[in-house]
Protein backbone atom coordinates (compact mmCIF):
# COMPACT_ATOMS: atom_id res chain seq x y z
CA UNK A 1 0.00 0.00 0.00
CA UNK A 2 0.98 3.39 -0.86
CA UNK A 3 2.12 6.04 1.16
CA UNK A 4 0.22 9.67 1.19
CA UNK A 5 2.25 11.97 -0.08
CA UNK A 6 -0.42 14.64 1.05
CA UNK A 7 -0.77 13.62 4.61
CA UNK A 8 -1.59 16.10 7.35
CA UNK A 9 -2.10 18.57 3.58
CA UNK A 10 -5.59 20.10 2.73
CA UNK A 11 -6.21 22.30 -0.13
CA UNK A 12 -8.63 25.32 -0.06
CA UNK A 13 -9.25 27.63 -3.08
CA UNK A 14 -5.77 27.95 -4.23
CA UNK A 15 -3.94 27.37 -0.96
CA UNK A 16 -2.55 24.02 0.83
CA UNK A 17 -2.46 24.35 4.68
CA UNK A 18 -1.04 21.77 7.28
CA UNK A 19 -3.86 20.45 9.84
CA UNK A 20 -3.04 18.07 12.16
CA UNK A 21 -4.34 17.12 15.39
CA UNK A 22 -2.41 16.39 18.64
CA UNK A 23 -4.24 15.51 21.34
CA UNK A 24 -7.32 17.65 21.83
CA UNK A 25 -5.43 20.42 20.09
CA UNK A 26 -5.82 20.96 16.02
CA UNK A 27 -2.60 22.74 14.67
CA UNK A 28 -3.39 24.87 11.46
CA UNK A 29 -0.85 26.56 9.15
CA UNK A 30 -1.10 28.26 6.18
CA UNK A 31 1.55 27.05 3.96
CA UNK A 32 1.66 27.53 -0.11
CA UNK A 33 -0.03 27.79 -3.60
CA UNK A 34 1.80 25.17 -4.69
CA UNK A 35 1.80 21.51 -3.79
CA UNK A 36 5.85 20.89 -3.85
CA UNK A 37 6.27 23.68 -1.59
CA UNK A 38 3.30 22.60 1.39
CA UNK A 39 4.86 19.18 0.74
CA UNK A 40 8.42 21.46 1.93
CA UNK A 41 7.01 23.21 4.47
CA UNK A 42 5.24 20.67 5.89
CA UNK A 43 8.08 17.65 6.64
CA UNK A 44 9.67 20.89 8.08
CA UNK A 45 7.04 21.78 10.46
CA UNK A 46 6.72 18.07 11.57
CA UNK A 47 10.55 17.98 11.91
CA UNK A 48 10.22 20.90 14.65
CA UNK A 49 7.52 18.88 16.39
CA UNK A 50 9.58 15.95 15.85
CA UNK A 51 12.64 17.64 17.86
CA UNK A 52 10.23 20.63 19.87
CA UNK A 53 7.71 18.93 20.55
CA UNK A 54 6.18 21.63 19.16
CA UNK A 55 6.37 24.19 16.15
CA UNK A 56 9.00 26.45 16.69
CA UNK A 57 7.55 30.65 16.36
CA UNK A 58 9.32 32.47 14.03
CA UNK A 59 11.71 35.02 15.58
CA UNK A 60 11.35 38.37 14.66
CA UNK A 61 13.90 39.53 12.17
CA UNK A 62 15.81 42.14 13.20
CA UNK A 63 16.02 45.14 10.88
CA UNK A 64 18.70 46.92 10.42
CA UNK A 65 17.01 49.95 8.62
CA UNK A 66 17.77 53.33 11.03
CA UNK A 67 14.89 54.09 13.49
CA UNK A 68 13.64 57.30 12.53
CA UNK A 69 14.63 58.96 15.68
CA UNK A 70 18.63 58.11 14.79
CA UNK A 71 17.92 59.66 11.16
CA UNK A 72 15.98 62.78 12.80
CA UNK A 73 19.54 63.21 15.07
CA UNK A 74 21.33 62.75 11.83
CA UNK A 75 19.59 65.60 10.21
CA UNK A 76 19.61 67.24 13.20
CA UNK A 77 23.70 67.17 13.19
CA UNK A 78 24.03 68.03 9.89
CA UNK A 79 21.26 70.88 8.84
CA UNK A 80 22.36 72.63 12.35
CA UNK A 81 25.83 74.08 10.74
CA UNK A 82 23.51 75.37 7.54
CA UNK A 83 20.20 77.06 9.78
CA UNK A 84 20.37 80.23 12.22
CA UNK A 85 20.94 78.60 15.73
CA UNK A 86 17.10 80.12 16.33
CA UNK A 87 15.33 78.00 14.09
CA UNK A 88 16.79 75.21 14.79
CA UNK A 89 16.13 75.52 18.65
CA UNK A 90 12.37 75.95 17.09
CA UNK A 91 12.73 72.53 14.90
CA UNK A 92 14.50 70.47 17.79
CA UNK A 93 11.66 71.50 19.94
CA UNK A 94 8.53 70.41 17.56
CA UNK A 95 10.38 67.90 16.90
CA UNK A 96 11.02 66.36 20.43
CA UNK A 97 7.17 67.20 21.15
CA UNK A 98 5.05 66.39 18.48
CA UNK A 99 7.23 63.99 15.83
CA UNK A 100 9.41 61.92 18.11
CA UNK A 101 7.01 60.56 20.41
CA UNK A 102 5.09 59.45 17.77
CA UNK A 103 7.87 58.10 15.10
CA UNK A 104 11.02 58.30 17.35
CA UNK A 105 11.00 54.12 16.93
CA UNK A 106 9.76 53.15 13.87
CA UNK A 107 12.14 52.27 11.13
Amino acid sequence: MAKDKNHNLVKRGEVWYFRMRKGKQVIRKTLSATITEARRLRDDLLKDMALYGDIQRPQPVQNEDPLFGELAEKWYRIRSKQIKSSTMRDYRSCMNVYILPEFGNCP
